[in-house]
């Protein structure tokens, strides 16, 4: 009569997934949900050494016992000896192909027919941009500085990878990833973040700055929020509108539409020279 199973000690179950860097130990696989594989099978050794155990992705696992492609116990040790951070600091953000892009910008949708479109550039570090790949996929591309203009958050073609996992909280799950701080004026002088306060109640609620939310919500239809600045100006998108700011405003300029169907059909560059946030004026929006 076969042996009956016991539960994995949770303790041993939460030293496996941390080791495999709370995710998919098989570095081609981004999932966080993991099941853990005995590298020797338990029902020859019985046995739940931690030296034998691999956290993988229940696709993962199938493809392990029933692939049609093999992954050698070589390999799965292979996995499991690679050395990752203890909190995350790399995701993927997968979209879901589609013939439409739009890039949901507070409440205004940015579609375009160009390949390539800078959304805003607030300086040399601080800019969003996406293009189109073979026609229907939106590949996004970001960088995230703080005012001292050190990079923290960089997204290169929907790669998303963060600098300061001590001081930046790293959230995510397929198709959604927020990245927020509690250091709020390391990325928004004083200033600006009072008079998005008044202008937006509820913004900056628990001192919680959001940098950057991703939020994939149809196929080529993609959500982002966030918080750009530099000690000049700054460019801040919530749910509602996106602000724009200066010194010299006496409050945000915000753009307001109804959501996803107020479309505004990329031709040119929205950057700070249209909003009237250049050092010079000239051909600048005056506002």
């Amino acid at each position: 009569m076969p042996k009956k199973r016991k539960k994995l000690n949770p303790a041993v179950k939460r030293q496996i997934v941390e080791e495999a860097g709370n995710k998919c130990a098989n570095p081609g696989c981004a999932n966080w949900r993991v099941h853990i594989h005995h590298i020797k099978h338990w029902a020859i050794y019985e046995s739940d050494e931690p030296g034998i155990l691999v956290a993988v992705y229940p696709s993962c696992h199938d493809a392990i016992h029933h692939g049609s492609l093999e992954f050698s116990n070589d390999i799965l040790y292979l996995w499991k000896a690679i050395k990752r951070p203890a909190k995350p600091n790399f995701t993927h953000v997968y979209i879901e192909p589609s013939i439409e892009i739009k890039l949901l910008t507070g409440s205004i949708s940015i579609s375009t027919k160009n390949d390539n479109v800078t959304v805003f550039e607030l300086s040399e570090y601080n800019k969003l941009s996406f293009r189109i790949l073979d026609g229907d996929i939106a590949l996004i591309n970001l960088n995230i500085c703080d005012l001292k203009g050190v990079e923290k958050i960089k997204i290169s073609d929907n790669n998303v990878r963060i600098h300061d996992a001590d001081t930046l909280l790293f959230e995510k799950v397929p198709g959604h990833v927020k990245i927020s701080t509690k250091n709020v004026y390391s990325f928004i002088p004083p200033e600006f973040a009072s008079k998005m306060r008044v202008h937006q109640p509820g913004y900056l609620a628990n001192d919680d700055l959001i940098l950057l939310e991703i939020l994939v919500m149809k196929p080529g239809h993609v959500r982002v929020n966030g918080c750009w600045s530099d000690s000049n100006r700054a460019v801040v998108i919530t749910d509602k509108s996106i602000s724009f700011m200066t010194h010299n405003l006496q409050r945000p300029l915000s753009l307001i539409g109804e959501g996803e169907a107020s479309v505004l059909m990329y031709a040119g560059p929205i950057d700070r020279a249209m909003f009237g946030l250049e050092d010079s004026d000239a051909g600048a929006l005056k506002v």
